[in-house]
């Protein structure tokens, strides 16, 4: 289905495009014809074939905005538009608790190392949490803990305890500590 929405897009993009070249090309005829300044004949053209006028183009910012809400996974629903509007930062702080809470997953990206001499590797880390009650250390558990997602150690995953209490907001920070080899 998304698919078939982007395909949408795509063709009514390109057929505005073509439209707008088409029109432009025959509006820079007519004043060469006419012999008037181009400028004058495309702000003109450009009016009669808006959305005030004849109609024929009408390009909203909102159907760039919405199909990014859509593509980003996390479309407002029950609203007039897709994309979360803000005007102020009270607001804008609303809505990214609203994204964080609807994204919020126990997987979580592991940072590059802080050095690049091989002093520190993703494969030497601890994971430490902030929770309501105080700091804790997670133990690397596939029950109630945490495992690598991938081979390359990009990020991890928060298993049974660490992973509830994560999503029930009693864990409010998560920190990766990189341990550091002695050489």
């Amino acid at each position: 289905m998304e698919a078939s929405a982007s395909i949408e897009i795509a063709k009514h993009t390109l057929l505005s495009c073509g439209l707008i070249l088409a029109i432009g090309t025959l509006a820079g005829l007519l004043a060469q014809k006419i012999r008037i300044p181009d400028v004058a004949v495309f702000l003109v053209t450009g009016i009669a074939i808006g959305p005030q006028a004849l109609g024929f183009i009408d390009i909203r910012a909102d159907s760039a905005l919405n199909q990014m809400a859509i593509e980003g996974g996390y479309p407002q629903t029950g609203q007039a538009t897709q994309y979360y509007a803000v005007t102020n930062t009270a607001e804008f702080e609303a809505v990214l608790r609203t994204l964080v809470t609807t994204a919020n997953t126990c997987t979580l990206s592991i940072p590059p190392p802080p050095t690049s001499d091989g002093s520190t590797s993703r494969a030497n880390i601890s994971i430490r949490a902030t929770t309501t009650t105080g700091a804790v250390t997670i133990p690397m558990d596939a029950t109630n803990g945490w495992t690598y997602t991938d081979a390359g150690m990009t990020s991890l995953l928060l298993h049974g305890t660490a992973c509830d209490q994560w999503k029930a907001k009693t864990i409010t920070t998560v920190t990766i500590v990189f341990g550091c080899i002695i050489m």
